[in-house]
């Protein structure tokens, strides 16, 4: 777990990503006082001053000065108490460092590179059909151009009969779903041999997508460290269908429901976490950033 150095303040953390409102609802469940919204600092300071004087043979006069100033300071307590959750779940030992091994519904801290994919942008984009014709060849490398000469591609299509293959269908269809799903914000974490998938809302990410693909393309370069609960992990589609045709069978059986099922599983496969990913969702992505 990368630790911030708080008395000599030589590091501190970079936020990519938080999603304040699950750190909120988390750590309100770990004190007596729920999740603190504002912290407001007041301070006073008193000032008292003594005049004296004697007027000969009648009496001894005097008089006293006083004033009192006061600050009040508002503080937004959002971000302190994102390391505050850290911190908690550190010393409660809640935090696993790695995936493997870990149960479904732990939380993990895995630092890793970090790719991010911003679908609501392809959705845009992808209506351009030389887009689309990019796209195939980015998912196809050894369909382009640069790659096969011309009397390969002709050797190819005639082989084919002219018709789309396997890879080209799948390609067509993934271009009709990603126009009809809602925007998502994909990003991928290796850690190791292992890697993570998760989706990122954007009204948390404290860089627009739109920044992050114009600065970085999709790779984010250095070490990225991503707080998130587990809640996926690599399974084979068969070990699913199974699981599923069981919930769906005797009195509980849907022929519609268990029709899709194919489908959607299908379309994850396609858009969404690939079967080797474990899938986690995220509470914090961030780098530290040292002297």
């Amino acid at each position: 777990m990368p630790e911030q150095d708080h008395e000599s303040e030589d590091s501190v953390f970079d936020f990519l990503y938080v999603d304040h409102d699950r750190i909120g609802l988390y750590i309100s469940q770990l004190n007596d006082f729920g999740s603190l919204t504002s912290l407001v600092r007041t301070s006073e300071t008193s000032d008292k001053k003594d005049f004296k004087g004697k007027v000969p043979v009648l009496a001894e006069m005097g008089a006293e000065s006083s004033a009192r100033t006061s600050s009040t300071r508002s503080f937004d307590p959002r971000w302190t108490q994102c390391l505050t959750f850290l911190d908690e779940l550190h010393a409660r030992n809640m935090i696993n460092p790695s995936v493997t091994g870990v149960g479904i519904g732990r939380f993990v801290l895995c630092g890793g590179n970090l790719a991010i994919i911003d679908i609501g942008a392809m959705q845009r984009l992808l209506k351009f059909s030389s887009v689309q014709t990019l796209a195939r060849k980015g998912a196809n490398p050894g369909a382009a151009n640069e790659v096969l000469s011309r009397a390969q591609r002709k050797q190819q299509a005639r082989s084919s009969g002219g018709k789309q293959t396997d890879a080209e269908d799948e390609m067509s269809a993934a271009f009709d779903i990603v126009g009809e799903i809602s925007h998502a914000i994909h990003a991928r974490v290796n850690v190791g041999n292992d890697h993570l998938w998760c989706t990122l809302k954007t009204d948390c990410m404290i860089m627009s997508p739109a920044d992050v693909m114009l600065k970085y393309g999709v790779l984010i370069e250095g070490t990225w460290h991503v707080l998130g609960i587990l809640d996926a992990v690599p399974s084979a589609t068969e070990d699913q269908l199974a699981k599923l045709q069981a919930m769906f069978s005797g009195d509980a059986a849907n022929p519609m429901l268990m029709g899709s099922v194919p489908l959607f599983t299908q379309l994850r496969l396609v858009l969404g976490r690939p079967l080797s990913c474990y899938g986690v969702t995220p509470l914090a992505i961030f780098r530290k950033i040292e002297r």
